[in-house]
């Protein structure tokens, strides 16, 4: 895996590597399960800079790569791309996405999460199901709030999730008000996404952020988040740990993996 975080000079790099493929991911855990997924001579897998350098870049990549009779993909967290698709991302042949949310999500879903438990907490690896389900539970309603945000353009703030868990308990009560707070939404704005959310049902996995799930998650197995100290500090994260649990069995149950896979000629 190579980590890169620069712009200019990213295609005289890729070019100069003896690998016939690169698949650019917009971060270290999408990277982490890739390279896990793809271990081959001729394939490299690339970390950008976010979904923005990705999207943003990965036409000029794939154009020059070409000429070179190489292959240059880039792959990224699906988000909310559904919902509204400004990008036209679904169409580009160039992007490949995730089946969920996020990778977070798709690796829960997956036996990663299983050997994951089996690794850490070997007592719980049978309570898989319940332990997704209690993240899904506590996580259903800040994900129709986000899809609300995306719609709308509201570029409204998050409160960081982790800062709102109590005794194994996620205290929705407490971060609603405190998202309005730092908003300032006006009850009569607020109403309007409340009708709006009573007429939705989505699959809370397509709408679930996969880092506030991760958050739910440390708590939920009685392990301690640390944040960094610093911007570059290195801190080992259960999303690391979920992408290091990867296998190649992953390419059968997502279609991402399936079309990473035979684009790989």
């Amino acid at each position: 895996m190579i980590l890169w975080q620069g712009v200019e000079s990213i295609n005289a790099f890729w070019l100069s590597r003896k690998q016939k493929y690169a698949i650019l991911c917009e971060d270290n855990v999408s990277c982490n399960a890739v390279s896990k997924i793809f271990s081959r001579d001729d394939v490299e897998t690339i970390v950008g800079s976010g979904w923005k350098f990705v999207t943003t870049r990965i036409d000029e990549f794939s154009e020059t790569c070409a000429k070179k009779n190489k292959l240059m993909l880039g792959f990224i967290d699906r988000d909310y791309w559904h919902f509204r698709d400004e990008f036209n991302l679904l169409a580009n042949k160039k992007l490949v996405y995730t089946d969920l949310r996020d990778i977070e999500i798709d690796l829960l879903e997956s036996k990663a999460f299983i050997d994951f438990l089996q690794e850490k907490k070997p007592a719980l690896s049978a309570k898989a199901d319940d332990i997704r389900n209690s993240i899904y539970n506590n996580l259903y309603a800040i994900g129709k709030i986000r899809v609300y945000n995306h719609i709308y353009q509201k570029e409204w703030d998050f409160p960081d999730v982790i800062d709102y868990i109590e005794k194994n308990t996620f205290n929705y009560s407490k971060w609603e008000t405190r998202f309005r707070q730092i908003n300032k939404i006006k009850t009569i704005d607020y109403t309007k996404f409340k009708e709006w959310e009573e007429a939705k049902i989505f699959n809370p996995k397509e709408i679930i952020r996969g880092h506030d799930a991760v958050m739910i998650l440390y708590e939920l197995l009685g392990i301690q988040y640390v944040k960094p100290k610093t911007k570059n500090a290195i801190v080992i994260t259960i999303e690391d740990c979920l992408s290091l649990c990867i296998t190649k069995d992953f390419i059968s149950q997502f279609s991402w993996a399936r079309l990473i896979n035979s684009l790989l000629k």
